[in-house]
């Protein structure tokens, strides 16, 4: 049981899966904004979605690494982690200016 909660597969598509869905559902968002179609209360601006976006790509990225075996997973969550973080931190600097 130990084995199958370390292996760099299981870890891998993790992160791949959180981070897939990061960057669609900020892609899908980014979409919708766009359309006159559906009317939002409050709109993201659009450089907000672009770095949600990016964190998932850079996300994606790590996974594939932590699949191969390049990255320790431990360093791809920390990776994941630093870049969700900082996104957070520059959404309270833009909400606070």
């Amino acid at each position: 049981m130990n084995q199958i909660l370390q292996s760099k597969g299981l870890h891998g598509v993790t992160q791949f899966a959180m981070s897939a869905y990061w960057f669609w559902s900020s892609l899908q968002r980014y979409l919708d904004q766009k359309s006159n179609d559906i009317v939002f209360i409050f709109m993201y601006p659009n450089w907000m979605l672009f770095t949600n976006m990016a964190v998932g790509i850079i996300g994606i990225v790590f996974s594939f690494y932590t699949i191969s075996g390049r990255v320790k997973y431990y360093i791809g969550y920390r990776i994941v982690f630093v870049a969700v973080l900082v996104k957070l931190v520059a959404t309270v600097l833009e909400f606070f200016n």
